[in-house]
């Protein structure tokens, strides 16, 4: 009976700052480390919802663009079976996948109601977005650039 799966998700909400939820790896080595860090992040069964109604907010510089989940910096992440919503002031996104070594992989999603794109892929990150409802988004519903690679399916 799926009546009560709403039931069985963590709801994870916000109303200021940059993300609900950020995923950050660490690309940079530094002396104490052979090499990079792979942050490796597996989100089953939230819930994100952003508000956001600061008119002075920074959202319409792409670096701090507002979102439900960020993935970043080379992070790895895995996002099944959740619900995102994002309503900044101006130009926000539900998902965010962004920079080289990033990967994001979404299945199962629901991505709606977002003020601007539902998913955005730029800045080299990969990944996949599969069997996912993109819908009702005010700019997009994947938005691709400067180099970003999703499969979509």
């Amino acid at each position: 009976n799926n009546s009560n799966s709403n039931n069985n998700k963590v709801l994870i909400e916000c109303h200021q700052g940059e993300a609900c939820i950020t995923i950050q790896g660490d690309r940079s080595s530094s002396m104490t480390s052979p090499g990079p860090v792979v942050v490796v992040v597996q989100l089953i069964n939230v819930v994100v919802v952003y508000h956001e109604s600061n008119t002075n907010s920074n959202a319409s510089d792409d670096d701090n663009e507002v979102c439900g989940v960020k993935v970043v910096d080379g992070a790895h992440a895995s996002l099944e079976d959740c619900d995102v919503t994002a309503n900044g002031w101006g130009r926000s996104c539900g998902i965010l996948v962004e920079g080289a070594e990033t990967i994001a992989n979404v299945m199962r999603c629901v991505v709606h109601q977002c003020s601007g794109v539902g998913v955005r892929v730029r800045k080299y990150a990969k990944g996949t977005i599969q069997n996912t409802k993109i819908f009702a988004n005010t700019v997009s519903g994947v938005v691709v650039e400067t180099g970003g690679d999703p499969s979509v399916s």
